[in-house]
């Protein structure tokens, strides 16, 4: 059910944007292009930085009204990378007069026939962390700084951060412990649900998770006490919602389910034969 699909975010939307859209772009993307932008209602302009290794021809920005994406932009479209490479200025004309505020999204598209909007295992991202105003006209100063998968993923470059990352206590070897995660889930809003869904993931919460569970919420409500075994161990990511509508039809409904989900969420770290302390706080939307 919904622990089997549980976000619809980027790489997902984004791909099925890809035969749902047809793309506007700039071919050239420098500075020099006002003759290929005049006539859009919107032009978004600045700098595109990466300083890492891949390659590619293009890079996708998208539009959102909302963040995380649980549903198809409402636009996006391509930017060439000029063969001396970056930094570099670009403009992209948007055909579609979104004025307001909206979450822009950019990856380098290092494979594009990979058959994904976005492949979050080698494409660099630049994460929006906050709404851009949006007028009509040329915007200018919508910078973009991309980061390597492997950077966004692991917070504390650390070399350890694997599943099979275990912390042995010799001489308990003949024991037989619990391992996963325990605590307490608390929510104070009006909202309610049968269940709180929870996911982990070993790096971005922005794709489906790599490992889902669910805990029925007691009749006595929130706050409740809760016990989550695992056959996994490791630094995870750990994000829960509360799934107020089982129906809806979507993994995460942003736009009614309470949860804890942040882009900079800490990662908690579970050790074999371990029961590790999480305590969650579900907010609403």
């Amino acid at each position: 059910m919904k622990a089997l699909y549980w976000l619809l975010l980027p790489a997902l939307v984004l791909a099925i944007a890809l035969g749902a859209l047809v793309a506007c772009g700039d071919d050239d993307d420098d500075d020099n292009d006002d003759d290929d932008t005049q006539d859009y209602p919107v032009v978004l302009a600045g700098t595109m930085t990466y300083d890492g290794d891949v390659t590619a021809a293009q890079i996708m920005v998208a539009l959102t009204d909302h963040w995380p994406m649980t549903q198809a932009p409402l636009w996006f479209g391509y930017v060439d990378i000029p063969e001396a490479g970056f930094p570099f200025t670009y403009e992209l004309g948007v055909d579609q007069p979104f004025v307001g505020d909206y979450y822009l999204l950019a990856l380098i598209d290092v494979d594009p026939t990979d058959g994904l909007g976005m492949n979050p295992d080698i494409d660099p991202l630049a994460i929006p962390t906050a709404p851009t105003s949006l007028v009509e006209g040329t915007n200018g100063g919508i910078d973009f700084t991309f980061i390597d998968p492997d950077d966004i993923a692991d917070d504390d470059d650390d070399d350890d951060d694997d599943d099979d990352t275990t912390d042995d206590d010799t001489g308990d070897d003949d024991s037989v412990e619990t391992t996963g995660i325990s605590g307490t889930v608390a929510y104070a809003g009006a909202a309610t649900g049968d269940k709180v869904v929870f996911g982990f993931w070993d790096g971005l919460p922005i794709m489906a998770p790599d490992h889902t569970f669910e805990v029925e919420v007691p009749t006595g409500g929130f706050p409740f006490d809760y016990e989550i075994e695992t056959d996994f161990t490791g630094d995870w990511k750990v994000v829960a919602f509360l799934d107020v509508d089982p129906n809806d039809g979507s993994s995460w409904n942003s736009e009614i389910d309470p949860s804890n989900w942040s882009m900079t969420i800490a990662a908690i770290t579970i050790v074999d034969g371990q029961m590790t302390d999480y305590d969650i706080e579900l907010i609403d939307p």
